[in-house]
């Protein structure tokens, strides 16, 4: 591997993880839809795009 493609390499590498966060809030929001649609969740709002109160049912 010459020392270019590493570089790329470890750019790409850089960038995968810069992403994971964004990446795991979408996959924490599906799951409380999930969660939500089976009524295991409680989801609420005060306003669009605030933060999201969840409630656990029983």
């Amino acid at each position: 591997m010459s020392t270019k493609t590493s570089a790329i390499a470890v750019q790409e590498t850089a960038d995968d993880t810069t992403e994971a966060p964004a990446h795991d809030r979408v996959g924490v929001f599906w799951a409380l839809l999930l969660l939500s649609a089976q009524s295991k969740v409680e989801l609420s709002q005060e306003e669009f795009y605030q933060d999201l109160k969840i409630r656990m049912l029983e």
